[in-house]
């Protein structure tokens, strides 16, 4: 494959890369460190001091490269526009180093698969694909936001209401990328971007990035046994033992995972990497309730469900999971307006007993 510069043919006109077709067919496995899509906050991992894989400048296809953003264990992040429409995106280069690597190769391009499968608001989108030197790159939705790992950082732990919102998008986008036949294995805060919602002004919209570890249709006998994946404070127990194993349940414990850090600021299980996949295997996380009080009863059950240690345990599908969050989130509203009530009522009846005592006129 030859690389695509902005002089490549001694002209001054770019070569434009050959395209690579895609299709959600089984068989791959993807695997890469955290490399990030999106712009604003911090980002998950910061870029390198070595030379880039790419020159700034340099046009690709439709593409021009502008600064690196970060870079990871298998790629680096650009921002890049569209040469014709100005439009901005994150162009993913597989890394320098693993140039020519046919396996690091593969579960690059599994992961442009695994995120072409699948058409959503909450999952980052894909744009284009192709080889470039001896490796690959991605063209993909810019981001601008922050990851809740940011938000995190900053707030401690985040209130019921802004959870169960971001837990109901999460299982939407994730029941979605499950119809598609594709498992993401490594949710985690710092792999969700919060951008502004502009359905909803005010509020914010959830983006699922990073599909590097992505299981796309895979059979337990296309994986290695014994091959773990993903990231351990967020590993379903069965996932701490084979990613070979995992189906759309392993991503139920994650998410699981995901909100009960968001309640109580905290990872169910901690300690050093040992520690950490026997406690997921053997061990019942605190309930949330004791972190913090206001968490519904329903919501600290349902976490509970899907932190179940056998599979068969959990929660059938995302959608199921998306409609309970759904129902919590009615159920406290409803009593929110009780409250409400009640406590007008009071009001007013204090002022007027008031009234009649000669104590307030409220005319």
């Amino acid at each position: 494959m030859q690389r695509s510069r902005s002089t490549a043919n001694g002209s001054g006109e770019p070569s434009r890369p050959r395209a690579r077709s895609l299709s959600c067919r089984a068989g791959t496995t993807a695997r890469h460190a955290g490399d990030t899509v999106f712009a604003g906050g911090s980002a998950p991992s910061s870029a390198a001091t070595a030379v880039p894989v790419v020159a700034p400048g340099t046009v690709i296809g439709n593409y021009r490269v502008l600064e690196r953003l970060a870079t990871g264990g298998m790629g680096e992040v650009f921002r890049g526009e569209h040469v014709h429409l100005g439009r901005p995106v994150a162009v993913k280069f597989l890394h320098q180093r693993l140039l020519g690597n046919r396996d690091a190769l593969a579960r690059f391009t599994a992961e442009a698969r695994a995120v072409s499968c699948i058409r959503h608001p909450g999952v980052v989108a894909l744009f284009d694909f192709g080889p470039y030197d001896s490796g690959a790159y991605l063209v993909m939705e810019l981001l601008e936001g922050e990851t809740l790992g940011d938000r995190l950082a900053s707030a401690g732990r985040l209130s019921p209401a802004f959870v169960i919102d971001i837990g109901v998008q999460l299982a939407d986008a994730l029941a979605t990328a499950h119809a598609m036949g594709v498992v993401h294995r490594d949710i985690k805060p710092d792999n969700v971007v919060l951008v502004p919602d502009r359905m909803r002004p005010g509020r914010e919209r959830t983006v699922l990035v990073d599909f590097g570890v992505a299981k796309v249709a895979v059979t337990p006998a296309q994986t290695l046994l014994g091959d773990l994946l993903g990231t351990p404070s967020y590993m379903a127990p069965e996932q701490c033992v084979s990613a070979g194993t995992v189906d759309h349940r392993s991503d139920i414990y994650s998410l699981g995972c995901v909100l009960y850090r968001l309640l109580s600021g905290r990872v169910p299980f901690d300690g050093n990497l040992m520690d950490i996949l026997l406690a997921h295997q053997n061990r019942a996380p605190a309930p949330l309730r004791t972190f913090d009080p206001y968490v519904p009863v329903e919501l600290d059950a349902l976490i509970a469900t899907m932190l179940a240690k056998s599979p068969r345990a959990r929660p059938s599908d995302m959608t199921r999971i998306a409609r309970s969050l759904a129902h919590i989130a009615d159920r406290a509203g409803a009593r929110r307006s009780r409250r409400t009530r009640a406590w007008l009522g009071a009001a007013v009846a204090a002022a007027i007993a008031l009234a009649e005592l000669g104590h307030f006129a409220p005319w």
